[in-house]
């Protein structure tokens, strides 16, 4: 993974932030229960949102649409990894037209969530994913957890 060196250059991430047009990419890593790798989607964003309520219990909740290809992505299984109550790290990324010494998207890290309403649709251009998130003190909190019938 990357070592993220480009977030202590301020001159570097004051031309990105300038920058007119940009594209939006995103990277969902989907994570095992003891929050290790187990697969990595990657693809462009059409649409996505994070709220920060620092009143709140659960502080970070957030949506995001992006398409994701084929040919870039291990999709087989895209239906079982992306589901209710899987722990994933999203990273949002911009293309770098700046500085050729970094990567040519750069990477930023939002943190690790829980999917609480995945959606997922597959055509001809690739596979579009949509999905809602809390940061997990909704595993605490009761919010994506479930009931035992007796």
């Amino acid at each position: 993974m990357n070592n993220f060196s480009y977030l202590h250059d301020a001159s570097f991430l004051r031309q990105l932030d300038n920058e007119r047009l940009k594209t939006s990419y995103t990277k969902i890593i989907i994570l095992n229960q003891e929050e290790l790798p187990l697969e990595t989607i990657q693809g462009r964003v059409s649409n996505g949102s994070l709220s920060i309520n620092g009143s709140s219990s659960v502080r970070r909740t957030g949506s995001i649409t992006f398409l994701a290809k084929e040919e870039n992505n291990d999709l087989t299984n895209i239906d079982n990894l992306l589901a209710l109550n899987k722990k994933i790290r999203i990273l949002i990324g911009f293309d770098n037209n700046i500085n050729t010494n970094y990567d040519k998207i750069i990477w930023f890290p939002l943190g690790v969530f829980v999917i609480t309403q995945p959606n997922i649709s597959h055509s001809n251009s690739g596979v579009t994913v949509n999905l809602s998130f809390k940061d997990k003190m909704c595993l605490l909190n009761g919010e994506c957890g479930g009931t035992l019938p007796t």
